[in-house]
């Protein structure tokens, strides 16, 4: 009963291979390990974080499909028509149409009454310039478009033109209808029958160019609009997915700091100072990148569910976005030191390939351990860190070996064998768990040694009272109440008729 139980636990949990490197690089690459587990724990995390704002934002910039009804409830503005007309007659001067020249009036019944039967060629209406069918068509595909841009866009003031009734949509022969200015302008039939209705000494060349004109500043314009609000949207999606990940990446990456930084204080790497110190640093390192992973993850999930290509739609609903994020940032670290002289091109490659390999099981990691324990982020998380752990221990045996071809087959085979039962997160924890488990219970253990000798003596004398005294040592160093000291005190307890006891 000596024998530390955590102790046997952990001694009996196999460990990795040793690579063969210098003691003054063993610091550096162990610190590199678990900065890395800490940072695909984060991802994992920050991931979970951006497919929900993802999903949230699939709802927010859903736009239903154009058509009559579409149009006329989600994407056109009645009132916008009118405030057009109103505005064009509001000083009071003569309107006429921009391309006929024919005179205007406001309503239809005034048309009918000073025009007859022509009262169509002076009746005003407002068109759009920039047609709601084309406007929806070119950004129907847009991720960080709304309705409501599309609608607000293209019922802006400077997106009307007050033209003929005749001219806008009621003649086949002659007018707009629903046809782009470009296309209207290179109608030939409806150019030569608009000519016929010129007014003014204008020629059908001239009205032409001002037609085309109109409908490119048109366009451009709403193009511009639109293109500002959709990069506001995304912004401002980004942001509050990685303002979210990087809440929950500060809970994550300060625990895992705070772990490897109380083992520091333990072993006497470090005073409690330097580690509060480090813990803030890595925390907010966790916060900082769980935001970029968050936003970037988010951002690029709900593009990619834009994307025509079905595979990459697939892809959308993967954590494969916010894990480009990561390797961006793990690979980027491997480049600096390659660039700095701190490694060469063999051992930049190796780590890249590392870090690749890490970062595709960390990504299956996450799926599988969001399955399994399914806890909002935790799950993520965990699969995460597991994920890399297996993928990266087994990647280094692999290079280990093809690095010495001098091995023995018998050698090369052993060496497998144990890689593909070892985890790199438990070799790098391992002492460190159980030097904590031994300061932590050594105390505790004497007492419970000392009781257990006790009762064992006890039990081989039959001296009940004795074992009484033993199970009273380990109720009091637990804080718990102690009822009875020895036989007596116990058959009083059971007879007292006062107490209610519940089985």
């Amino acid at each position: 009963m000596s024998s530390n139980i955590f102790s046997k636990l952990l001694k009996n949990i196999p460990s990795l291979p040793k690579k063969k490197q210098d003691d003054s690089n063993s610091e550096e690459n162990r610190s590199d390990d678990i900065g890395t587990l800490k940072n695909m724990g984060v991802a994992g995390g920050a991931s979970e974080i951006a497919s929900q704002h993802a999903e949230k934002a699939a709802e927010t910039f859903y736009k239903p499909s154009y058509n009559p009804q579409a149009r006329k409830q989600y994407y056109d503005d009645s009132n916008a028509h009118h405030a057009a007309i109103n505005k064009a007659f509001s000083s009071g001067k003569t309107v006429r149409d921009p391309y006929s020249g024919a005179e205007l009036v406001k309503s239809q019944k005034e048309a009918k009454l000073f025009y007859g039967t022509e009262w169509e060629k002076h009746a005003a209406e407002a068109d759009h310039i920039d047609p709601l069918s084309q406007i929806y068509k070119r950004n129907k595909n847009n991720p960080f478009a709304t309705t409501d841009d599309l609608k607000e866009v293209a019922n802006s003031s400077d997106n009307f033109q007050v033209l003929s009734r005749k001219l806008n949509q009621t003649s086949k022969s002659v007018g707009k209808g629903g046809s782009t200015q470009q296309q209207w302008a290179n109608d030939t039939e409806k150019m030569s029958n608009l000519e016929a209705l010129i007014e003014t000494d204008e020629t059908i060349e001239t009205v032409q160019n001002r037609i085309r004109d109109n409908g490119e500043i048109a366009q451009n314009s709403n193009d511009a609009k639109i293109r500002t609000r959709s990069i506001k949207n995304a912004a401002k999606t980004g942001h509050e997915a990685g303002m979210a990940a990087a809440k929950t990446s500060a809970i994550i990456g300060g625990g895992i700091s705070a772990i490897q930084n109380v083992v520091a204080v333990v072993k006497g790497e470090k005073d409690a100072g330097d580690a509060i110190v480090d813990t803030v640093k890595d925390t907010a390192g966790a916060a900082a990148l769980g935001y970029g992973t968050g936003a970037l993850g988010s951002t690029i999930s709900h593009t990619l569910s834009y994307s025509s290509n079905t595979m990459l739609q697939s892809l959308s609903k993967t954590n494969l976005p916010s894990q480009i994020a990561v390797a961006a940032l793990e690979t980027g670290k491997t480049m600096k030191k390659f660039i700095c002289g701190e490694i060469d091109g063999t051992e930049c490659m190796t780590e890249l390939g590392e870090k690749g390999t890490g970062m595709i099981a960390s990504s299956y990691g996450a799926f599988a351990g969001q399955i399994l324990i399914p806890i909002p982020v935790v799950g993520g998380m965990i699969g995460s860190m597991i994920g890399y752990a297996f993928a990266s221990s087994y990647y280094n045996s692999l290079v280990s070996i093809m690095q010495n071809r001098k091995l023995a087959y018998e050698e090369r085979i052993r060496i497998e064998a144990e890689c593909k039962e070892t985890m790199e997160a438990i070799k790098i924890y391992r002492r460190e768990v159980e030097q904590i488990a031994e300061a932590y219970f050594s105390d505790h253990l004497q007492v419970f040694n000392m009781a257990f000798g006790t009762i064992s003596e006890a039990l081989q004398t039959g001296d009940a009272d004795k074992v009484i005294a033993g199970a009273n040592m380990i109720t009091s160093k637990l804080g718990g109440n102690i009822q009875y000291n020895n036989m007596k005190e116990f058959d009083d307890l059971m007879n007292n008729e006062e107490l209610d006891f519940i089985l």
